[in-house]
């Protein structure tokens, strides 16, 4: 009874920190605040999360769990959040390397944020938050940098001499990546699904051709190298 009474006791400040988040803004809301909403303590709130980055994190986790399925279920279980690598098969047909590399970025990616779309609209206060959460989206920015890396180093080889401002520039170009997408997301919230896969198609197709044009140059320049291991085609 006693573990029954301390789960409620969570739940209910969970749900006491979202509503307060979501009527007054996530930077101008407190612990004593979110605390008197739930009815209880301060010190008891803090007996349950530490700070409220912990508590924020704590209230976006079921999308969190399930974009970690979606990326998990995506790759075969090779790449999960936050953790573990990604391995490309060869590619075959002699297809270009820029290509192969988007064309799998882009079956990923559309795959995993079309399903995504789903589960917002099951936790449309969540996502609010996650949308908004500065802290929150600087730790799945920093993800998804080093997983674009990832990719790329299994793809690519890069002359020593570029590759600081190969990296670099893969940083930059993430970062706008994902404030695109998060933009994407304030901006269908309340739109059908459609709407949303349609814009979400829309944008990974004019990212990633930017991105292929840029590799495809890169290699003409001999700054970036196809991996023979990975490639067949012959320039």
């Amino acid at each position: 009874m006693a573990q029954k009474l301390k789960d409620d006791l969570r739940l209910r400040i969970e749900q006491s920190a979202l509503d307060v988040m979501i009527e007054n803004g996530i930077e101008n809301c407190n612990m004593r605040s979110i605390a008197h909403r739930a009815g209880c303590t301060t010190g008891n709130l803090y007996r349950y999360f530490e700070n409220k980055e912990q508590l924020i994190f704590s209230i976006i986790m079921p999308i969190m769990e399930r974009l970690n399925e979606l990326i998990s279920n995506e790759t075969e279980g090779t790449l999960q959040l936050l953790q573990g690598e990604l391995r490309f098969p060869k590619s075959e047909n002699n297809q270009k390397p820029s290509e192969y590399f988007t064309s799998i970025m882009e079956l990923k990616l559309y795959n995993v944020l079309s399903k995504l779309g789903n589960e917002v609209k099951k936790h449309p206060k969540r996502m609010k938050i996650l949308i908004n959460a500065n802290y929150v989206n600087e730790k799945l920015i920093e993800w998804a940098i080093e997983l674009f890396k990832t990719i790329f180093y299994e793809c690519f080889e890069i002359n020593k001499n570029y590759k600081v401002n190969i990296d670099i520039f893969i940083v930059v170009l993430i970062k706008n990546f994902c404030n695109g997408l998060l933009q994407i997301f304030k901006e269908t919230e309340n739109l059908p699904q459609s709407i949303y896969q349609k814009m979400v198609e829309m944008y990974l197709n004019m990212q990633l051709s930017g991105i292929r044009t840029l590799i495809d140059k890169k290699i003409e320049e001999g700054i970036i190298i196809p991996l023979k291991e990975v490639f067949d085609y012959e320039y």
